[in-house]
């Protein structure tokens, strides 16, 4: 199965990567990185027979446990956490070589070109849209790898992805699974339901000075002012290099002449293409008619039909005209294109949304771009090369020189000529605009080494290339609130917890009655409500309460069981909402349009996809030999 898989995805991360960046890479030893192998230490588990090194499992370690403290904003673990992600972290290893050794033996391959594309195109290792050297060295430093793991890992996790494309590409959705998801999605609900305010409860509660006491002291960390810092920092900017860089016009054309390919103008061809989409859950009798329609549309256009006239004959036929590249030719589109001659119509041809005709209008042959129309490009890119070579080397001193004098900003900002800058004071919860709402940053400035032991951060990389070294220069600890200041709403608390809890008992009798089947009229005039019906039209139902909603769609109409077809919901109002199921409509598939069933056929796909690579894991997992050595 995986070979055909294999067939079906080939050129899936395919291309051919700008030449600059080829050689940039080659010049930083990438070549070396993914060929050499970690494979040293002490196994902790084997797969197969292939060891999971001690090494492996305290580097993944240490990157999880570092997300999880700046998830929690934690400086430590407990020890029961840290054996759960060590455990995580450790069945992670297995999955993954499992995973890589099952693709391996199907023949899947990632190449060196294919991560070099990957990295070079990916907007997480650019800046402003261009590939940054600092900035993928900068990933690799927070991702608590080497450079060599790094690119291993990222290769395997690239084999394993085409697996997974590949499996979820196979997966398709038959006419009657189409069917059944629509008159699911399509489902209304009839509901009838009471609407029972808290409030009235309110007045029979009765709070003391002894319970509001009680309160205040069982829930003392309700009633603390919020820490406080301010912080002293320094940044490390591009903007600000870059602006003290300049390249000469020698410069420019040393590097003109030297990357030559990367100026030339490929072939290209302008057609105009008449397309007419098919269903994928076309019936054989659609399918036929719309290979008479494009027949048909072929042949006017060689009558010399306009365009106008053609897609006012045909509504459903869609047409384009544009440039395109050998690399953005497709399927028969590959072939066929560079045989037209100008102003040539094609043959219909099949291609994998339906069928379309194609008119080559012009050709352009490659041709090489003069210097002078380059020049602004070229002094852009040498421009980012020097600033990024500028910052990489501050960028370790600031490194250096803030570890190495670390309870000061000063030596840093001395040496690399940098303004030390102040904050105001700020939360935990930061500022709601600018550098102190990232929540990374925040992180570390209340993390144990910034906060309580008064060291400068770690360099910090910000999305825009800056970096950042921060340090606490004045502190406001946390202090509790007077009882006198929070008296009167810690009563209140109190009063709307009884009322909610007499409301909430109340609201579980009117359901029980509604289950047993008590006429809505008798009970709505015992307890001074109003019976409300209502069709709940989908799951996203914006004419009532989300919770309304909700409750209606996790019901089930059972005869046998009648308080599964009822429910209570506390809304955000302050209301309680007595709900009961009457009847579910289910879709009417006849009434349904061809793209919501391309919609939905399109999603149906994607979820089987899911669970079938779901099972394959679940499969290689079976199948594997692994054993766990003993610590």
């Amino acid at each position: 199965m995986l070979q055909k898989i294999r067939d079906h995805i080939q050129g899936w991360i395919a291309g051919t990567i700008i030449a600059i960046l080829a050689v940039a890479f080659f010049a930083w030893g990438i070549q070396y990185y993914i060929t050499q192998g970690t494979g040293k230490g002490r196994a902790v588990a084997k797969v197969n027979g292939r060891k999971i090194t001690e090494k492996d499992l305290e580097t993944l370690y240490a990157r999880i446990a570092r997300q999880q403290q700046r998830a929690t904003g934690s400086g430590t673990l407990s020890s029961e956490m840290q054996k759960q992600l060590k455990q995580y972290a450790l069945q992670n290893l297995i999955s993954k070589t499992a995973l890589i050794q099952d693709a391996d033996d199907a023949g899947f391959r990632v190449s060196l070109g294919e991560v070099q594309q990957l990295i070079a195109s990916d907007p997480t290792f650019q800046v402003k849209g261009h590939f940054s050297k600092q900035r993928l060295m900068q990933i690799v430093y927070a991702s608590n790898l080497t450079t060599q793991q790094f690119f291993k890992d990222l290769q395997s996790s690239l084999v394993i992805n085409q697996v997974q494309a590949g499996i979820r590409a196979s997966a398709f959705a038959t006419p009657k699974e189409l069917k059944h998801a629509y008159q699911l999605l399509k489902q209304t609900r009839q509901i009838g339901y009471f609407i029972l305010p808290i409030s009235r409860f309110s007045k029979e509660a009765v709070v003391s000075e002894k319970d509001t006491k009680n309160y205040y002291s069982q829930h003392a960390h309700q009633f603390m002012t919020p820490e406080k810092v301010k912080v002293s920092y320094i940044i490390l900017s591009p903007k600000d290099i870059k602006q003290s860089v300049t390249v000469s016009e020698a410069d420019m054309r040393q590097f003109y002449q030297g990357n030559v390919t990367n100026f030339t103008l490929p072939l290209r061809w302008k057609i105009q293409q008449w397309q007419l989409n098919v269903a994928a859950d076309a019936s054989s009798e659609q399918i036929k008619k719309a290979q008479q329609d494009i027949q048909q549309v072929a042949a006017q256009l060689k009558q010399g039909k306009s365009t106008e006239s053609i897609t006012k004959k045909f509504a459903d036929v869609k047409t384009k005209t544009h440039w395109v590249t050998r690399n953005k030719l497709a399927g028969e589109l590959a072939s066929l294109v560079p045989a037209l001659t100008i102003n040539q119509i094609s043959l219909p041809v099949k291609t994998s949304k339906g069928y379309e005709v194609v008119r080559l209008l012009a050709k352009q042959k490659s041709k090489q771009r003069s210097f002078d129309s380059v020049k602004a490009g070229i002094k852009k890119t040498l421009l980012q090369k020097k600033t990024e070579q500028i910052i990489t080397k501050q960028g370790e001193q600031l490194a250096s020189l803030t570890y190495t004098n670390p309870t000061n900003l000063t030596d840093a900002a001395k040496v690399l000529k940098l303004k030390i800058k102040s904050s105001d004071w700020m939360t935990r919860q930061g500022d709601k605009t600018g550098l102190f709402s990232n929540a990374n940053v925040l992180a570390v400035i209340f993390s144990k080494n910034v906060l309580e032991q008064g060291n400068n951060s770690n360099p910090i990389s910000l999305k825009n290339g800056d970096v950042i070294v921060v340090r606490v220069s004045d502190r406001k600890r946390s202090q509790r609130l007077a009882f006198d200041k929070v008296k009167e709403k810690i009563k209140q608390t109190l009063i709307k917890q009884i009322a909610e809890r007499k409301a909430g008992v109340s609201a579980y009798r009117i359901q029980s009655s509604l289950a047993k089947g008590t006429n809505v009229d008798d009970i709505a005039q015992k307890n001074n409500i109003k019976w409300l019906t209502k069709t709940v039209k989908s799951p996203t139902d914006k004419t009532l309460p989300k919770a309304i909603v909700a409750a209606a769609y996790g019901l089930m109409l059972s005869k046998t069981e009648p308080s599964k077809s009822t429910t209570s919901v506390l809304l955000n109002n302050n209301q309680y909402a007595i709900i009961k199921l009457k009847a579910i409509n289910k879709g009417d598939f006849s009434k349904s349009t061809t793209k919501q069933r391309l919609g939905i056929s399109g999603q149906l796909t994607n979820y089987l996809g899911t669970l079938a690579y779901q099972f394959y894991v679940k499969s290689v997992m079976s199948r594997a030999k692994i054993k766990i050595e003993k610590q």
